[in-house]
């Protein structure tokens, strides 16, 4: 894919939707620990090898202006087939996932950290080599969400 292709693409980030992203078939299956990260922008497909339907920025925003700032971008990977990575996307909606090509200037890292959310008891765990090393409860919103219900 070209950049000129790449830059007409929506861009998968923490503060975007990309509608046409294909939902994770098994959204309650835990990942192994292996990431992604791509060191450039690379295109995201709906299949391996299928039509692109994002670009994703090695780095993605965090926080609210002035404060903002840029991380790198690390993607849950929740399938491998030879040369592809199924990954959970930054964006909305949720359990949107993309197909990532590894010869495309994309890094595999193993992490130890896994963070769950249960969300019917507002908690958040944080397990570190298949054993919990925290957990937090959360409060939940009570006031809409600015920009309407969110997904």
């Amino acid at each position: 894919m070209s950049d000129e292709q790449l830059a007409l693409l929506p861009q998968a980030d923490t503060f975007t939707e990309i509608p046409d992203a294909p939902r994770d078939p098994e959204p309650r299956q835990i990942p192994d620990g292996t990431v992604a990260h791509p060191t450039r922008t690379v295109a995201a497909y709906t299949t391996p090898g299928g039509d692109p339907v994002a670009a994703v920025p090695s780095a993605q925003p965090i926080g609210i202006e002035p404060a903002r700032a840029q991380v790198d971008t690390w993607l849950p990977v929740l399938e491998r087939r030879t040369d592809w990575v199924m990954v959970a996307l930054p964006s909305r909606p949720n359990n949107s996932v993309a197909w990532l090509h590894l010869g495309s200037g994309i890094t595999l890292a193993v992490t130890p950290y896994l963070v769950t959310v249960d969300r019917a008891h507002y908690s958040l765990t944080l397990h570190q080599y298949g054993r919990e090393v925290g957990r937090w409860a959360s409060v939940p919103r009570t006031r809409p969400h600015p920009k309407g219900a969110r997904s």
